[in-house]
């Protein structure tokens, strides 16, 4: 028994000892897991406490936008009526789009029918187009015709005792003025050639259309009762006709316009240089002028006052005085007022008629610019002109040339500057005969004295100095004037007193007719 209690109490001891040392490890054991519980415990309270933040914003974010889904509710709301119009526009706009269709779909049908009639109003166009063009070379023709038209719309305020049409062109309505108001007198005034294809710039139209104007203007002319010309020479061409003739020459209304230092002063040049001066319209001869001003000293100088035609022309005029290196000695100016040229031309030592024979209307042609440079008092050089010709050997105002070589002007040149003194009195002489004062009786016994005239034409009657000169003869010896012209910018500045001017400036058509400029 003792044995066996101390057999249990060793047992016993042992079991104890090794229990505290189990309980000793599992509390150990608990203890670390504790520790690790612990720790995962820290941090679960710091995530928890994360996400509590988080949860927090969120709240706050849920909150907000819960406002503005509310907002929002509201904004739906307010514009659910808005949306309920537009739908209803949309509705209104698909029933509009329908029609629109149907529309469309008609104008379609109209689109085919116009289609139609642009590809038969092409066909019409194709066809008048090719009218226009085989007509056209025709229109000098038709031109005459429409003045003649227009002046019939004003037929009573026309009439008068006289008709003088200025060239054939004006005579239809001369002819049809006659007609309208029961008689007249139609006379001719022929400037230029009757024939067109032999003017100074003669038309490029075809041998057809030449034929048939200048046909037409044989057959007016004589139905004139008389024809008026600038010239002896030209007046011989007109004997064909067998009408009476008078000669009216472009002499100037007396007038002394005494020397002056103008043009030398425009021209830079000094008293001592001989300076020439040259006017008018050129088609021809200017090229040996140019050359003669190379042969002659450096003092000589030339005033142009010219209007070179074509532009072809004044473009080869003008590359050959830059060839010839005259550019400092040829001074070019455009035309001035009338009443200023014999003024400016007075400034001057000679005068050139700058024309040659070779041009047909050159050939029988008397220049305004002769008696121009006569009322200037200057000695005259010109080509051969019959006229001129006549006039110079009967006053011996200047030279005519042998020829119009460029040898042929610096020789006359010469000439006339060596005895300019000579010349000058010798153009004051011609100055006091050669005026226009001095035909006037005899042409207004010509026109049988009428009491009124009227004057037709296609040039500018408020422009040509011709019939300004023509209109004071008639108005002094107590003639009723009037005047019927084509204009595009009639001078409303000089028109001569007492005359009662109508002009048109419908070219293709008449619309207006003519108009009364000075009422």
């Amino acid at each position: 028994m003792v044995s066996f209690l101390r057999s249990y109490k060793k047992i016993a001891h042992k079991s104890v000892r090794d229990l505290h040392l189990d309980y000793q490890k599992k509390i150990g054991d608990l203890t670390d897991h504790a520790r690790e519980k612990g720790v995962k415990v820290e941090n679960l309270k710091r995530h928890v406490a994360t996400h509590r933040a988080r949860a927090e914003t969120l709240k706050v974010y849920v909150a907000a936008h819960r406002l503005k889904v509310e907002a929002m509710k509201g904004y739906v709301a307010k514009n659910r009526e808005k949306v309920e119009v537009m739908r209803r526009y949309l509705v209104a706009m698909s029933d509009k789009v329908e029609v629109l269709r149907q529309y469309i779909k008609a104008d379609r049908a109209k689109l085919a029918v116009m289609k139609q009639r642009s590809i038969e109003f092409r066909q019409k166009f194709d066809q008048l187009r090719n009218f226009y063009r085989a007509a056209r070379p025709f229109f000098p023709l038709y031109f005459q015709g429409l003045l003649a038209e227009a002046a019939t719309r004003s037929a009573e305020n026309l009439k008068s005792d006289c008709y003088i049409a200025l060239l054939p062109s004006s005579l239809p309505t001369a002819f049809e003025l006659r007609r309208l108001n029961g008689g007249g007198s139609v006379f001719c005034d022929n400037v230029e050639n009757v024939d067109v294809h032999m003017h100074s710039a003669a038309p490029k139209w075809s041998p057809i259309t030449l034929g048939m104007v200048n046909y037409a203007a044989y057959g007016a002319m004589l139905q004139t009762d008389g024809l008026i010309t600038i010239g002896d020479a030209l007046a011989k061409t007109l004997d064909r006709f067998s009408r009476p003739v008078h000669v009216l020459k472009n002499f100037r209304e007396f007038s002394v316009s005494t020397p002056n230092d103008e043009l030398r002063t425009m021209c830079g040049v000094s008293a001592d240089d001989t300076l020439l001066f040259a006017s008018g319209n050129v088609v021809i001869g200017f090229e040996p002028v140019l050359r003669a001003l190379v042969d002659l000293p450096e003092s000589y100088h030339l005033a142009a006052f010219v209007r070179l035609v074509p532009v072809s022309y004044r473009e080869s005029i003008e590359s050959l005085v830059i060839e010839l290196g005259l550019q400092h000695r040829v001074h070019f100016f455009a035309f001035v007022d009338y009443g200023r040229l014999a003024h400016l031309a007075a400034g001057a030592d000679i005068g050139l008629i700058t024309s040659d024979i070779a041009n047909p209307n050159g050939a029988v042609g008397l220049p305004n610019r002769c008696f121009d440079y006569i009322a200037a008092g200057l000695p005259v050089i010109a080509p051969a002109m019959p006229d001129v010709k006549a006039l110079v050997s009967e006053y011996g105002f200047g030279e005519i040339l042998e020829s119009t070589t460029a040898e042929a002007w610096a020789a006359s040149i010469q000439q006339v500057a060596a005895r300019k003194t000579h010349y000058r009195m010798q153009s004051q002489l011609a100055r006091e005969s050669l005026t226009w004062e001095s035909q006037e009786d005899a042409l207004y016994e010509f026109l049988g004295e009428p009491k009124s005239v009227t004057l037709i034409a296609f040039r500018d009657l408020t422009k040509y100095q011709r019939y300004k000169r023509l209109s004071r003869t008639l108005l002094k010896r107590g003639c009723k004037v009037r005047a019927a012209f084509v204009s595009m910018d009639p001078d409303l500045e000089n028109l001569v007193d007492g005359v009662e001017y109508y002009v048109t400036n419908e070219r293709h058509q008449v619309v207006n007719g003519l108009v009364k400029l000075n009422d």
